[in-house]
């Protein structure tokens, strides 16, 4: 599970919902400013996230 927050604080969700490999978006496009990741395990399809990781940041200019 990812959730991308974006400089207008838009998130966006993505899972593998589909299995292994099914997690991809395509086509999204870079804007300038801050954005913030954060990737976790889903215990099953609707279960709880797990072992999240540190939460990333980083500014595009």
């Amino acid at each position: 599970m990812s959730f991308l927050r974006t400089p207008t604080g838009t998130v966006h969700t993505l899972h593998a919902a589909g299995g292994s490999g099914s997690c991809v978006q395509a086509g999204y496009v870079l804007r300038q400013g801050t954005y913030t990741l954060k990737v976790c395990l889903r215990n099953g399809a609707t279960g709880s996230d797990i072992y999240c990781g540190f939460t990333e940041e980083w500014t595009v200019y």
